[in-house]
């Protein structure tokens, strides 16, 4: 996903389970989700830290990977297993089959962590 440098208008998505949470909107870029969602679409997420709500098992979420000071923003599917939460990306490009793992206790000092519930998808029109 990559941060735009231009503002664009993107329509909420009415839920009544996430009524009154802010809404936030990605654009999707590359094809590691495109089994899910494809490039230049959008997905609209609410923030995990906004609700009562935990992750949960099959849960499409925007992690974010922090290296020291560097930041990436990623889309993946919440696979909940014995040891640990991992993170799998849906595509058929063999370049994005590996899994990334939720961040548990000492990370080496690169952290990953779900910080948005994914509610919706939405792609303009050309």
């Amino acid at each position: 996903m990559q941060e735009l440098e231009e503002l664009i208008h993107v329509p909420s998505i009415p839920h009544p389970e996430y009524a009154g949470l802010k809404q936030y909107a990605w654009r999707v870029e590359g094809t590691s989700m495109n089994r899910v969602v494809k490039a230049g679409s959008y997905v609209i997420g609410v923030a995990f830290a906004d609700m009562p709500r935990r992750i949960q098992h099959r849960d499409l979420v925007v992690c974010q990977r922090r290296d020291h000071d560097r930041y990436e923003y990623t889309l993946k599917r919440v696979a909940i297993t014995d040891v640990g939460i991992r993170l799998d990306p849906e595509s058929d490009d063999p370049a994005w089959q590996d899994p990334v793992w939720l961040s548990s206790g000492e990370t080496g000092g690169i952290e990953v962590e779900a910080t948005h519930l994914i509610i919706g998808t939405f792609s303009f029109l050309v």
